[in-house]
């Protein structure tokens, strides 16, 4: 069984869902995300702006909330929740205004 060290980002460049991740159907037996940053990168306006996080199951159409609406301040960040997914599963982030938020996530996909 071994370990691989990934890392994921995304800018949200609408404001509809945007994929983050996509665990692997195949060759990963699960995902845990460890660590991440969700960054607010408003440097014209220096305004607040919210990011949504949700997780969808394998095969599912429904989205399970990890974060709604959460306000981010010019300049602040917030710390990424941690998640365990199983193959198949998504973590997807919706900024409530475009290009406005950043996400980096650090990753180990066991196989």
């Amino acid at each position: 069984m071994a370990v691989v060290l990934k890392s994921k980002n995304a800018t949200p460049a609408d404001t509809s869902r945007t994929e983050l991740y996509l665990c692997p159907l195949t060759g990963v037996l699960d995902t845990t995300i460890f660590s991440g940053t969700i960054t607010n990168v408003d440097t014209a306006g220096m305004a607040t702006h919210s990011v949504t996080i949700e997780r969808q199951l394998s095969g599912a159409g429904a989205y399970i909330p990890k974060l709604v609406r959460i306000p981010i301040a010019f300049g602040g960040s917030l710390k990424f929740p941690k998640m365990a997914l199983e193959p198949g599963e998504k973590v997807f982030v919706t900024s409530h205004d475009a290009n406005m938020i950043t996400v980096d996530v650090s990753l180990a996909e066991r196989n």
